[in-house]
């Protein structure tokens, strides 16, 4: 579910810091520039791992920043395709399902990755699983539900905080959910996957 990358950026230091120590300043610029924003292909970073290697600095005319060349490692969240999670019910349409793992809020399961039988009560919005001669809803919301990750999608565009229409095509009806430039779908097709209060 976790993962750690190396990455290289070029990292400005204001004037001001540049007499404190070196590797807590440029740890604190990297949190701030990286931390709770999703890097393409890398994931949602969630924490700073280490600082590897520093290059010399150049020194801006202007404002007088120092900006260095820096290697270092941060923890992503990027789950593995196939690896089970279990995360909290938020919402249910006819299009699925969205589930929230408390510091991530996109995942989707699509209509089509959901347990057959299956049907949708359109009164209640709810989908249900058909078991034996019972209909278990996916309900109520708030509650623990379990799920395997099919795929994990990137929208350059809105990781950039440029916007971006191709994350629209994502899932079905997602617009109406909120674009995110990182999206984890997910089914609950198999046995011990869905509502967790099933399988009690």
């Amino acid at each position: 579910m976790f993962v750690i990358s190396l990455l290289q950026d070029a990292v400005s230091v204001l004037p001001e810091t540049q007499m404190k120590n070196q590797g807590e300043v440029l740890r604190k610029a990297i949190e701030e520039k990286y931390l709770n924003k999703v890097v393409v292909n890398c994931g949602l970073a969630v924490a700073f791992y280490e600082l590897r290697r520093i290059q010399s600095a150049t020194i801006r005319s202007g404002d007088g920043s120092a900006r260095y060349k820096v290697e270092f490692s941060l923890v992503f969240f990027r789950p593995f395709q196939g690896e089970i999670l279990e995360g909290t019910l938020m919402h249910s349409d006819n299009h699925g399902l969205r589930i929230s793992l408390g510091f991530f809020h996109d995942v989707y399961i699509p209509a089509a990755a959901l347990r057959e039988p299956k049907g949708f009560n359109a009164a209640s919005e709810r989908w249900w699983w058909g078991f034996e001669d019972h209909e278990l809803e996916y309900a109520p919301l708030q509650q623990a539900i379990r799920f395997r990750v099919q795929e994990i999608r990137f929208d350059q565009a809105l990781a950039d905080g440029n916007g971006g229409a191709g994350t629209q095509e994502l899932v079905a009806g997602a617009e109406r959910m909120g674009l995110a430039p990182m999206v984890v779908l997910g089914a609950v097709d198999d046995d011990g996957l869905g509502m967790k209060t099933w399988w009690q």
